[in-house]
């Protein structure tokens, strides 16, 4: 099982798997604006996919079993981060029948290595409860990892009605001295 790179021909099977997961962080938007919402995260897939937006899955016979997503920007060089690219993880999700099968740690190894291979400064993720233990095994198995959250509010932030509730940020950061590995800030 390795991961593909997602193109606009997996539109259907993307958005399958991006509707499953939020639908079990309780974070799908219901009633009208569930369609609005699903329109919106169809074009920007379509209009972004292989520019700003890059995504990987883990094909089964009936679809995807696994996907995940790395949206790129750029914002002012800084230290550590000459060129400002940073990346953005989203969307790593893996159907239940395929979890514990080391699907969501391919990808997350395919994103790391990319971002490597791009000059991406900086990867940023908010991990759900159910994604922390995968950023966890990642740190220990490879070592080339740390992670640190960077957002613990003194009180609940308040998201927008209909988006579930708002997780800490998670970053990892590559060392100056280390081609190719991350580390967390």
């Amino acid at each position: 099982m390795h991961p593909i790179t997602l193109t606009r021909s997996h539109i259907e099977e993307f958005w399958a798997l991006r509707r499953a997961l939020l639908s079990e962080l309780g974070e799908l938007p219901g009633g009208g604006e569930a369609q609005t919402f699903e329109e919106a995260s169809r074009v920007y897939f379509l209009s972004h996919i292989g520019r700003d937006l890059f995504c990987w899955g883990i094909p089964a016979e009936d679809g995807l079993a696994a996907c995940g997503s790395l949206c790129l920007f750029e914002r002012l060089p800084y230290p550590g981060n000459p060129a400002g690219r940073e990346g953005y993880l989203l969307n790593v999700y893996t159907r239940p029948e395929f979890r514990g099968k080391g699907c969501a740690s391919r990808i997350l190894e395919e994103m790391i290595r990319f971002a490597g291979e791009n000059g991406i400064g900086r990867l940023w993720l908010s991990a759900s409860d159910m994604g922390r233990p995968l950023y966890r095994r990642a740190v220990l198995r490879t070592g080339k990892m740390k992670w640190s959250c960077s957002c613990r509010p003194s009180k609940p932030i308040e998201a927008p009605r209909g988006w579930g509730k708002r997780r800490p940020v998670w970053i990892l950061r590559r060392k100056r001295s280390c081609s190719g590995t991350w580390t967390g800030r």
